[in-house]
């Protein structure tokens, strides 16, 4: 048959300090030493030690009425006849407040979606203004070098997942919305950040993972003023775009949709802008986050 007992030892200790909000935290240690007939694992030390001593969560230490069991410490000790585990144990009087949850004893996967949201600014090159027309000098001339700053929306979801899935997270991350999700129209929602971390309650093993979303209003593929130093001729063949003098240009110009070049009579107006998918999309729904 085998047997368990615990028995405290001398050398409790009481250790104070201030947290960041002024609170004077007493912590607790306090020593036990257990015996057991078997070689157990600390696992099972742990069990047998609380079910033996009637210690919970919650109890009464020194001067503070409520303390929380904060951690336990089981190390075996060697060349011992029983087996022998010596055994810390801290509580503290840093308890949740009224308005806080006791994250310590609930289930990881039972906790909310916690949502944010924010906004930041990002520079960006302008080719047009915000009506659509090439930004160009009064002759109808690219003016460029020029910046503007615009400002993206941010939302982040942080959800406890039970595994770390790293294929997924290539899959989705950097992509962009393929389908309307949540009010953005397609290609304007880019899933620019899948982070994780592992953490561990109630002795289980759970990852943190947190999504960050930022939207765009004209979208998050490149979009480039139509322009070149080559044009369609009447019968399709490349020929070289030509100034007013008729000799062939130095410099980039613009074109239309057709690959023509813009006439200067036509310019900034008359000048067209070509989007290129360079940014993979994917249904972001699939991820089965809140829309």
């Amino acid at each position: 048959m085998s047997t368990f007992t615990v028995e405290p030892l001398y050398g409790r200790k009481l250790k104070m300090t201030v947290n960041s909000n002024g609170k004077v935290v007493r912590s607790y240690v306090e020593s036990f030493r257990a015996s057991c007939s078997y070689q157990a694992e600390q696992l099972d030390v742990g069990q047998q030690f609380f079910q033996k001593m009637g210690i919970g969560s919650f109890s009464r230490r020194g001067t503070d009425a409520v303390c929380l069991c904060r951690s336990i410490d089981i190390q075996e000790e060697t060349n011992r006849d029983p087996w022998t585990y010596l055994i810390l144990v801290e509580w503290n009087n840093d308890t949740p407040g009224p308005d806080q949850k006791d994250r310590e004893n609930d289930d990881p996967f039972a906790d909310d979606v916690i949502i944010e949201s924010d906004d930041e600014l990002v520079t960006f090159p302008l080719f047009k203004d915000r009506d659509g027309t090439m930004i160009a000098n009064a002759v109808g001339d690219l003016i460029g070098g020029v910046e503007g700053e615009r400002s993206i929306e941010i939302v982040r979801f942080t959800r406890n997942e039970p595994r770390r899935d790293f294929a997924r997270d290539r899959l989705y991350r950097h992509a962009t919305n393929s389908v309307a999700y949540s009010g953005a129209a397609p290609g304007t929602l880019k899933c620019r950040s899948i982070k994780n971390r592992m953490e561990y309650r109630n002795q289980v093993q759970y990852f943190a993972y947190t999504y960050e979303f930022a939207w765009k209003q004209d979208g998050w593929q490149s979009t480039l003023l139509n322009a070149g130093l080559y044009k369609f001729g009447g019968a399709g063949e490349r020929t070289p775009c030509v100034d007013q003098y008729n000799e062939p240009v130095s410099e980039p110009v613009p074109l239309d949709s057709y690959g023509h070049q813009v006439a200067a009579s036509s310019l900034p107006t008359g000048a067209t802008f070509k989007t290129f998918n360079t940014v993979n999309s994917i249904d972001l729904w699939g991820l089965g986050l809140p829309g």
